[in-house]
């Protein structure tokens, strides 16, 4: 007879097996991702393709200087931090808020469903989640993809596979600046290395040189056209995102015009942005490793035995 205290019984099992969501989890519940995997491995993919081959140009094409020394080792620099965010942005628990596993019968209940709250003057509304069955705290939304409610929901961004919420928007934000900064080097030294080639092969930067370079080395060129149009994407991208950190709002918030005319979590921007930098990340609110009874296991023997 299983023994309902063992921790090796069927019916027994840790809470990230059997909680209702479409994440994935990687060591035993000690490392959480969004479902779209895929789309990680493809950014991983191109942030490498988009490096190494510099490496590669400039050991077999170029002359050693001191400018180019200090560009790779600072493309390294970048190129390490640009992962260890992607990575730490990526396998992180977002904020999400625990599903409550019954309901409340005197709750009025409905996706038209809300209570009120009042926060620095402002009414907010607070909609009752379907899927979760609560009301969402001010400033969560729950994520279709990941099938979760998130707290200070900001996106879900398809290409770290993950939400992006009040948890990791920190290291999201600086994967997005320490991005921009590596895309804007890869594109000066390869504008530098085409610079190189042409005074090397032609001893000047006239139109013909250029021409005759462009028609030499077309992976020189096309690198070039490639990283040039990302960096101003990402820069664009980086500056948008400063901008919500020091008014204080997410890019949901943004998109629906929420809080357009009065903001009431704004404090200023000098306070928004020493909060969002020095401010400790929240506990997580599913501790994933927790055993729980495994409700399903039970119902599945229930019906073999008697039905």
């Amino acid at each position: 007879m299983v023994q309902i205290h063992d921790a090796k019984s069927p019916f027994l099992l840790p809470l990230y097996k059997v909680y209702e969501s479409n994440n994935i989890f990687f060591c035993k519940g000690n490392i959480i991702t969004g479902p779209n995997i895929f789309f990680l491995l493809l950014t991983y993919i191109i942030i490498i393709i988009s490096v190494l081959p510099i490496y590669i140009i400039t050991y077999i094409q170029i002359d050693s200087s001191f400018c180019l020394t200090v560009a790779l080792v600072s493309l390294t620099i970048f190129f390490i931090l640009v992962l260890f965010f992607l990575t730490t942005t990526a396998f992180c628990d977002p904020g999400i808020i625990p599903k409550r596993n019954y309901v409340d019968l005197s709750l009025p209940k409905g996706r038209t469903a809300f209570t009120t709250v009042k926060i620095n003057g402002t009414i907010i509304k607070q909609y009752w989640c379907v899927k979760c069955n609560h009301f969402k705290e001010p400033r969560s939304k729950h994520c279709y993809t990941c099938n979760n409610c998130v707290t200070k929901f900001d996106h879900h961004c398809v290409w770290i596979g993950n939400c992006v919420g009040n948890r990791n928007y920190r290291r999201f934000f600086f994967f997005i600046l320490n991005l921009s900064i590596l895309s804007t080097i890869i594109c000066f030294i390869f504008i530098g290395i085409f610079i190189q080639l042409c005074i090397k092969e032609n001893g000047s930067l006239s139109f013909q040189p250029i021409l005759y370079t462009i028609g030499e080395y077309p992976h020189i060129t096309l690198y070039i056209i490639y990283t040039f149009p990302s960096s101003l994407l990402l820069i664009n991208l980086f500056v948008y995102h400063l901008q919500m950190v020091l008014q204080n709002k997410t890019t949901y918030e943004d998109i629906q015009g929420l809080y357009s005319g009065n903001n009431p979590f704004d404090e200023g921007k000098f306070i928004n942005l020493k909060k969002f930098l020095f401010n400790p990340v929240d506990k997580m609110q599913v501790e994933w490793k927790d055993i729980v009874k495994n409700i399903t296991h039970i119902l599945i023997l229930i019906c073999q035995k008697y039905y």
